[in-house]
């Protein structure tokens, strides 16, 4: 599990390095949070998921940050993504 998730971050690397990403690193980025959280490492796939969110707001990226937000803190995130979707368009 540990090797795909090696692969899997330099495949990230890879895409990051073009101007434009590629349509499979959207599918790399989704597979990192399955790896980590198959791992154990919770907290760091909802950062990751974070940082995708705030580099590229959207409604599949918030769909997916919410997946990992526990129950209790649903309503501090919204708000906490509403604000960063906000703070990109103006």
């Amino acid at each position: 599990m540990t090797e795909a998730l090696s692969w899997v971050e330099r495949g990230l690397e890879i895409d990051g390095a073009e101007l434009y990403g590629s349509f499979a690193g959207y599918d790399l980025r989704k597979l990192q949070r399955t790896l980590l959280i198959e791992l154990g490492r919770h907290q760091e796939a909802g950062q990751a998921a974070w940082a995708d969110f705030v580099q590229t707001p959207s409604v599949y990226g918030y769909n997916a940050l919410m997946e990992l937000v526990p129950a209790s803190e649903r309503a501090a995130w919204q708000e906490k993504a509403f604000d960063s979707a906000v703070a990109s368009v103006a």
